[in-house]
């Protein structure tokens, strides 16, 4: 799925799954890398995105970024 605000963002929703792999967007033990998002634009799109795939209550996430 496209992310909406971002370019060249994308994550994968597997319904059947309950699972979200979510690209670059996601990170899990690493500090997040914002130097690709440098507006207060960018960062709320970001979020915003964040709280769509939190919306759909995944029992799966898989970070795109050290997994």
């Amino acid at each position: 799925m496209a992310a909406e605000g971002l370019t060249n963002r994308r994550y994968l929703w597997v319904p059947s799954l309950k699972a979200v792999f979510g690209g670059v967007m996601i990170f899990s033990g690493v500090h997040v890398w914002v130097a690709d998002t440098p507006t207060k634009e960018a960062r709320t799109a970001w979020i915003a995105n964040l709280d769509k795939i939190a919306a759909r209550k995944p029992t799966i996430v898989v970070p795109g970024h050290l997994i």
